[in-house]
């Protein structure tokens, strides 16, 4: 993926945090929270308090929303499912912006350089310590 400026990634937060998450998610903010507690016990998510998160260098961050899905039980039979998403698209209030996923992702790469996702570790380890102050 490219690279953002600094700049850019808090000028999008700015906008995020005014934006909020989308109207589904909103509206359903207790299956909102068994959702993301669900994500968090998986150690797919780890929340952080919001009136912290602009301590954290280059933070970026994404509305999500509940997205009624369709999935199979283990006898094959079709039952529907609430699933968690997160906008990788919208980026704040700003539509389409160069700070989109999708924009940024440089096709030509066959997979993820271990030295991003380092870099990334190191993020999210500096902001845990961050937010510990």
């Amino acid at each position: 993926m490219d690279a953002l400026d600094l700049v850019s990634r808090q000028g999008d937060l700015a906008e995020a945090l005014e934006f909020g998450n989308h109207k589904g998610a909103v509206e359903q903010s207790d299956l909102l929270r068994k959702l993301v507690e669900k994500d968090v016990i998986h150690g797919y998510a780890l929340p952080l308090p919001l009136k912290k998160i602009t301590r954290i260098p280059g933070a970026l961050m994404a509305p999500m929303n509940i997205q009624q899905q369709n999935t199979i039980d283990e006898l094959g039979t079709i039952v529907k499912k609430d699933r968690l998403t997160h906008d990788q698209v919208l980026s704040g209030t700003r539509v389409p912006h160069s700070t989109v996923v999708s924009t940024r992702i440089l096709y030509n790469l066959a997979c993820l350089e271990t030295v991003s996702i380092v870099y990334q570790i190191g993020l999210l380890q500096r902001g845990i310590s961050i937010l510990m102050q």
